[in-house]
C-alpha cells in the first residue's frame, strides 16, 4: 500500500490523501494490486534471471519492463471493472495479471 500511495504522489502530487476523488481512490486501488503483482513477480523472476546468471543491470532493466507492463494490465482490467463491461474481483484481476507477466518475462 505503501508503494501504492508514493506512485500516486509521483503520478499526483497534489493528491490529499484525506481528501481523494473516486478516480484516485481507483487508482490508488490499481496501483495496490499492480505492486503486489509486481511484488510476486520479483520473487519468482528473480531467482530465475539469478540461476541464469544474468547481469544485475540486466535483471533490473527486466525489472522495470515487467512494472511498466503489469502497471498497464491492471490498469486495463481495473478501467473494465470500472466501466461495467466486466464482472472481475481484485484477486482475479491480480492473478491474471501475475500470470500473464510471468508468461511474457520468464520467456525474456
Amino acid at each position: 500500500m505503501s508503494q501504492a500511495i508514493a506512485h500516486l504522489y509521483e503520478v499526483d502530487p497534489n493528491a490529499d490523501i484525506f481528501n481523494l476523488a473516486d478516480d484516485q481512490i481507483a487508482n490508488v486501488m490499481a496501483y495496490t494490486v499492480a505492486f503486489d503483482v509486481y511484488n510476486r513477480v520479483q520473487l519468482e523472476l528473480g531467482r530465475v534471471f539469478e540461476k541464469l546468471k544474468y547481469a544485475p543491470s540486466v535483471i533490473q532493466e527486466r525489472l522495470a519492463q515487467a512494472l511498466d507492463y503489469i502497471m498497464v494490465v491492471v490498469n486495463r482490467s481495473m478501467e473494465k471493472v470500472r466501466s461495467g463491461s466486466v464482472q472481475r474481483s481484485m484477486r482475479e484481476i491480480a492473478s491474471s495479471a501475475l500470470q500473464d507477466a510471468l508468461t511474457v518475462f520468464s520467456e525474456s
